[in-house]
């Protein structure tokens, strides 16, 4: 048996459960950039905790207006009823407003007693248009319904036709049969939790999208800049520059742009901290190559720490992976001018049905 203290405790096991579950989990967020970047990064953990919050404000009073509008439309049309008395749900007749039309549905509901059919009709208020919802029938049965429906529809009509303040609904058919005349239940009620739960989907699934848009960003700019930063270093390698020197050569370069790609900044980082604490660079940029857990940096980066501790000849084997990430390159390139082309077929194909019609329009009204 739980305890009271238990028991007070589950209030607050909720709200943090919620509260994880839809604005997402901060040391979650802290880890992940900190692997990302390097160093910490609570503000941007921050950032996204708040963006993720205003999010579901903005997502709460959205469905609280809606559930507003939903009972006010609701009493809107109930107003507009006329029962047969306050604890029955039986209408009984309708007000005709002095401007405007009624909005809500009513149901007529006719059971024969000889069970021949047994249905409802909704139909909508000014409206006529009875639709039919048949529960039963067999194929011989399908006249007797359809003239059912007609003769409940031609005397819903003849009763809005009639003027005076009050529409009198029919009780009976022509052929005497009762009709029992009830407020539609709305069914637009469970779309709105149906909308509640596929909204609340949507803000869990994406409580992480920033995180996840910033990791596609550094794995593009690992994916194009990689092969250019290699092309460097094999140029000043073999111009004769040791390793510190070509990329002190290389980022001094890249400091004089105003704006730097994840890739550059953190090689700027790299530089700095070597500057700072003569941390080794191929130690550094094998963490940093780890980090990404990008199979060709991972492999790169052992060739530096493998030509650095080992002597092994570094030029010709960067060359080799600089001409080997050159041809990936090229081919992911084709692929996305492919998959953009896919993308832009239907837009053409519309694009140019509105020039045909434009074109055929004339002709054909003169005709």
């Amino acid at each position: 048996m739980r305890s009271a203290s238990d028991i007070l405790k589950f209030p607050t096991r909720l709200i943090l459960l919620l509260k994880r579950h839809f604005l997402g989990d901060i040391d979650y967020l802290e880890n992940q950039y900190r692997e990302l970047y390097g160093v910490n990064q609570e503000e941007k953990a921050r950032d996204a905790i708040i963006r993720n919050r205003n999010r579901c404000f903005f997502a709460l009073l959205s469905l609280l207006l809606l559930l507003f509008s939903f009972f006010l439309g609701q009493s809107q049309s109930n107003r507009h009823f006329l029962y047969r008395s306050a604890e029955s749900q039986q209408i009984i007749g309708l007000i005709r407003p002095e401007s405007g039309t009624i909005q809500g549905d009513i149901t007529a509901r006719i059971v024969q007693e000889d069970s021949v059919w047994t249905g409802e009709m909704s139909a909508r208020i000014p409206s006529v248009s009875v639709m039919k919802e048949s529960k039963s029938g067999s194929d011989r049965d399908r006249d007797q319904v359809e003239e059912m429906r007609r003769q409940v529809e031609n005397l819903l009509r003849e009763a809005i036709a009639e003027p005076g303040n009050q529409i009198l609904l029919p009780t009976h058919t022509r052929d005497g049969i009762p009709i029992q005349w009830m407020a539609e239940n709305n069914r637009n009620f469970g779309y709105f939790f149906l909308g509640i739960l596929l909204l609340g989907g949507i803000l869990t699934w994406s409580r992480y999208s920033a995180l996840k848009k910033e990791r596609e960003l550094a794995t593009r700019s690992i994916q194009g800049d990689l092969p250019l930063f290699l092309n460097q270093l094999v140029l000043l390698l073999n111009a004769g520059a040791i390793f510190e020197g070509a990329f002190k050569e290389i980022m001094k370069n890249e400091q004089k742009k105003k704006e730097k790609s994840y890739f550059y900044s953190q090689l700027e980082w790299i530089l700095i901290r070597y500057e700072e604490t003569r941390d080794p660079l191929d130690v550094q940029l094998a963490a940093f190559a780890r980090r990404t857990d990008d199979q060709d940096f991972i492999r790169i980066a052992g060739i530096i720490r493998d030509n650095l501790q080992r002597g092994i000849l570094l030029s010709e084997k960067l060359l080799k992976e600089r001409n080997d990430l050159m041809h990936k390159r090229k081919k992911r390139v084709e692929e996305e001018i492919r998959v953009k082309e896919t993308k832009l077929t239907m837009p053409l194909c519309l694009y140019l049905l509105v020039l045909i019609t434009i074109a055929i329009a004339p002709a054909v009204l003169t005709s």
